[in-house]
C-alpha cells in the first residue's frame, strides 16, 4: 500500500515538473547563441517595429526566455533602462517569426491610484496573431498617468508618444504633479 502511494506521488511530481518547466522563464544573455533566432526574427520585422515606435533591444538588457505560451511558441521578456517589454514569436520551420510585442515606457511623474502611488506609463501593443486580446494589426497606445490630455476620449499619437518618451529619457528626477 505504501509503495502505491509513493508511486502515485512520484508520477504526480513528474507530471507537474514537465508541465511547469515548459513555462518557466530562463535567463539568457544578449550574446547567447540561443537568442540568435529571436534576434533574427526581430530584425526581419524591423521596418514595422520602427514604424510603430518600438525601441531596439539593448545589448545591456536583462532578458528571459519563455517557451510554449498560450498563443505563441516563445516569448522574450526584456528589461532595459526606461522600458520593459514582451516579444512573442511563432515557430516556422527551423526558425521563428515575430508575431507581436508590448513595450511599457515608464515616466518620471507619480500619481495616486487605488493600488497606491505609481509612475506614469505609455504602453505600445501590437499583435499580428492573437496573443493577449488586443485588436490584430492595429497599434494600441495607452497612456496611464496624471495628464488627462492623453487619456480617453483623447488619443495619443505615435509622434506625441515619441516626444513624451524622449522627454522622459532626458528627465532624471521624478516629480509628483
Amino acid at each position: 500500500m505504501m509503495a502505491i502511494k509513493k508511486m502515485k506521488f512520484i508520477i504526480i511530481a513528474v507530471i507537474m515538473a514537465i508541465t511547469f518547466s515548459s513555462c518557466w522563464l530562463k535567463p539568457i544573455n544578449y550574446n547567447d547563441r540561443e537568442l540568435v533566432p529571436y534576434l533574427a526574427a526581430i530584425a526581419k520585422a524591423k521596418q514595422l517595429r520602427d514604424s510603430l515606435g518600438f525601441s531596439a533591444v539593448s545589448e545591456k538588457a536583462k532578458i528571459t526566455l519563455e517557451k510554449n505560451g498560450d498563443g505563441y511558441d516563445a516569448m522574450l521578456h526584456v528589461y532595459q533602462s526606461i522600458s520593459s517589454r514582451t516579444i512573442a514569436f511563432k515557430r516556422v520551420g527551423s526558425g521563428y517569426i515575430w508575431i507581436g510585442e508590448q513595450e511599457i515606457f515608464t515616466g518620471p511623474r507619480k500619481f495616486d491610484t487605488p493600488d497606491g502611488e505609481l509612475n506614469e506609463t505609455i504602453t505600445l501593443n501590437y499583435e499580428v496573431e492573437p496573443i493577449s486580446g488586443y485588436p490584430l494589426n492595429k497599434l494600441s497606445l495607452i497612456y496611464d498617468g496624471p495628464d488627462s490630455s492623453y487619456t480617453p476620449p483623447n488619443v495619443l499619437s505615435i509622434s506625441e508618444s515619441h516626444k513624451i518618451i524622449k522627454r522622459w529619457m532626458l528627465s532624471s528626477t521624478p516629480s509628483k504633479r
